[in-house]
């Protein structure tokens, strides 16, 4: 019973942090409202990125105590939370290399980014069920 409570304390408390903290976003006068939009898109990206490196992080800890333990389960979740810190993280680069040349396919995402072709089909793959990208004939579209 004390324990929710503290629980439940320091949820409130952190909800309070964030709802007093969180400042108004204001224009600048005479600036572009495009500009606010892709500021506000670059960091949200950005914590999305962080979040990918903690768990990307996390996986690795993860493998390290299972090979530790000899406990297969955790070994394969391990591998999981590697692979999808590894999508999280570099989703957003794959995207704006995709965004900006139009189509592309994934040759020649894997010379921008220097990466080997298994890693970008699995990344392109998870953005392709998520409803981000789509591929056609051997090319990758951002989805409109």
């Amino acid at each position: 019973m004390i324990k929710s409570k503290k629980y439940f304390l320091v949820y409130v408390a952190i909800v309070i942090v964030f709802t007093i903290g969180v400042g108004f976003a204001f224009a600048e006068k005479g600036s572009d409202p495009l500009t606010v939009i892709n500021n506000l898109s670059t960091f949200i990206f950005s914590l999305v990125r962080a979040i990918g490196l903690i768990l990307l992080g996390f996986g690795i800890v993860q493998i390290g105590l299972s090979l530790k333990s000899h406990d297969p389960s955790q070994r394969a979740n391990g591998f999981l939370t590697l692979a999808g810190g590894v999508v999280i993280t570099f989703a957003k680069e794959i995207l704006n290399i995709i965004r900006d040349r139009g189509e592309l396919s994934v040759e020649k995402i894997c010379e921008a980014l220097n990466k080997k072709p298994s890693y970008i089909n699995g990344i392109i793959t998870v953005l392709e069920m998520k409803g981000v990208v789509y591929t056609s004939l051997g090319k990758v579209f951002v989805a409109k």
